[in-house]
Formats: structure tokens, sequence, C-alpha cells
């Protein structure tokens, strides 16, 4: 299986190498911004791996006219970044400057503690940044939302509690990503073993009748039931978002894909809508920004991290539906549900990056085996 490949590459590079490299944060970064920029612009150029083509499509461009500094930009899968940051750093040729990175339980539990990485805060922004989202430093909050296809049904989701996804009516009908790709799926998963306790009243309010446990908790036992109830796998969630937004449908599916999706509606005439459901309306996936151990371009990665924090550097991202910058100060797109992360009040949910790595493997082999 590719995931454990990657992993068994990963290990064996800790037990081939003396790491010696700590892993350590900087705040102050020895520059005011105006000297920043100066040593940044003698360097160049950076060169990035990101988690979106937007650092490539619209950043890139605006970085090197603002300060005459070329970004190299290449859009890539945690799996893969994780691999490339971890043989370039081993080797000593490094060749990626700054990651844009979802794999938070990677980052916490060996890229950071292996020294991989280093976390830097632009003291610039500081005081804007909260102090949970600095080490490592998030950049972007993307809700991952359950959607509906609203000219089938109308202004209401069809389904008022997850556990309708794992009825028969719902069979073969609910698309996700391959949790065996996409590590947010893992963190969804991990998170709702965080808060069985919701998953048990809302089984209560919606059957009227206490859960069964067959597994440790309800969150095993609704990951069990929705694996056996044959959920549509996916690569990629815009295929998702198409899947289920597509006009013209007698029985539309349910998905659940990236709330930046919802931008389609206007450019592919789709009729995505937000499902309203219990307990959960989705996932709140944190992206990290971090600088690479021996970025041969430090300065750069430097100033692009702190123009990324900005909103003009952010407006890829916040400026449309689907996205909200750590930087308090930023405004988000007009057409998000609600104005801030902060504001959908638990109704997301948010995994723990500890948990998730210990849980990992585990999920994906409980996610197979009940799948098959």
């Amino acid at each position: 299986m590719k995931t454990k490949k990657i992993l068994n590459v990963i290990s064996s590079f800790f037990l081939g190498i003396a790491l010696l490299i700590q892993p350590s944060t900087s705040f102050a970064g020895g520059h005011s911004l105006d000297e920043l920029i100066t040593a940044a612009q003698k360097e160049g150029e950076v060169a990035t791996y990101w988690h979106s083509s937007r650092m490539g499509k619209k950043v890139a461009k605006a970085f090197e006219e603002k300060y005459g500094i070329k970004v190299l930009a290449t859009k890539m899968k945690d799996s893969e970044m994780t691999e490339r940051i971890v043989r370039e750093v081993s080797s000593g040729n490094v060749i990626v400057d700054l990651v844009g990175y979802d794999d938070g339980p990677m980052l916490d539990t060996v890229l950071t503690p292996k020294g991989f990485v280093e976390n830097y805060v632009p003291p610039f922004l500081i005081k804007n940044i909260p102090e949970d989202s600095r080490e490592p430093l998030i950049y972007l909050w993307q809700p991952f939302v359950f959607g509906y296809n609203s000219e089938t049904y109308g202004d209401s989701c069809p389904i008022k509690s997850l556990w309708q996804l794992t009825e028969k009516e719902w069979s073969g009908r609910f698309h996700m990503w391959d949790p065996r790709i996409a590590s947010s799926m893992l963190q969804m998963f991990s998170a709702m073993e965080d808060r069985s306790d919701d998953l048990v009243a809302s089984y209560k309010k919606h059957y009227g009748k206490n859960l069964k446990l067959t597994e440790a908790n309800a969150g095993l036992e609704f990951v069990k039931r929705l694996a056996a109830n044959k959920p549509v796998l996916y690569n990629e969630d815009y295929e998702i978002a198409v899947a289920v937004g597509t006009r013209g449908q007698d029985k539309a599916p349910i998905g659940i894909y990236s709330l930046g999706r919802h931008r389609e509606n206007k450019k592919k005439n789709l009729a995505l809508a937000l499902c309203d459901v219990d307990p959960f309306k989705g996932l709140n996936q944190p992206t990290y920004m971090q600088i690479v151990k021996g970025a041969p371009h430090p300065n750069a990665a430097k100033l692009l991290a702190y123009y990324v924090l900005t909103q003009e550097g952010a407006n890829p991202w916040v400026g449309v539906v689907g996205a909200y910058s750590s930087n308090s100060s930023l405004g988000s797109s007009p057409d998000n549900p609600y104005p801030t992360a902060e504001a959908w009040d638990g109704t997301l949910l948010v995994s723990n990056n500890t948990n998730v790595a210990n849980r990992r493997q585990n999920l994906m082999d409980f996610w197979i085996k009940h799948s098959n």
C-alpha cells in the first residue's frame, strides 16, 4: 500500500542518519521588514511545495511583481511532500524553501521533532496570529463540509443526522475522499472518536433510542457503518463537488468536499449547498506553513511567509468562498456561511494531531477492513 511504503521510506531515513538537527522557532529572524526585503531580493528566488495550485497560479505572479523575487511553485500532495522533504534534508541537497502542508499529525510527530522543518512566525504580524496557531504556524483554515444538491432537494439537506449516511437509502450515494489518500479523512475519523458523545446524542435525537455499540466508541461505530455502506471514493474533491452538484439529477448524492468548491456554482453552474446536519457540518482543516531546514533561500522564504499572511497575499484563498486566514485582522469572503472560522462555533470537527498520529495506521486498517 502506498501510504505504508512512504512511512517505511521515512522510517528508513531515521534509522540511516544521525539526526543532530534540532527543531527551532524564529520569531524575530534578525531583520526589520525592510531589511528582510533587501536580503530576500539578493537571493532572487524562492521554491515552494504547496497543497494548492493557487500558490503557483496567483500568489507567485503577484509576489514577483511586488518584490522582484521569482517563486518556483509546485502543487503536491502531503504524502509526496513528506517524502521529498525528508529526502532533501537527509541528503543535504535541499531544493525547496517553504511548504504549505495539510498533514498536521506528520508535522507534529515527525517533521518538526526530527528537525526537517523550522517554524517561522513573521514578527511583523505576530500580534494578529492567535497563540494556538503559532507553533506550528497555521496560515489557513479550510472547512470541509457535508453538501447536497439544492436543485434536487430544495432549501434543506435531505438528511438531518450523519447517521443517515449509514442507512440503506444512502448506500453508494455518499461521495468522499479516499481515506487511503487523503489525510483529512483520517483526521475526521479521529476527531469523531474524540467527540463520540456527540455522535451518541445525535443517534438518540434522530432515532429516539440508544445507540448499540459493536466497537469501542461511537466514532469507530460510525466509521464502520459508513465503510460498510459503500461510499464512492475519489482522489480529488473537485470531482466530488461535480458529482453532488450537477443539475438535472433525480437522486443526487451527498458528499464531503472543501467549502471552496461552492464557487463552482457560478463557474460550472452547479447547485451545491451546505448541509445543516447534526452533530457536525464537517471538518475544519488547518494548513501549516513551514521553512525547510537548510533552505537555500531562507530570507525569501520568510518574506513569502509574511506575504501569504497579508490581505494581498491571502486573497487567492480568503477573497473567495471557502477559507479563513489565521491572521485575525484579515477579512474573508462575504460568500462564506460565517464571517470567521471561530463563528462555526463547534459545528466543525477539529482533530488533535497527536491522536491522529497514534491512530493513523489503525484507522486506515479499520477502514479497509470494513469497506471490503
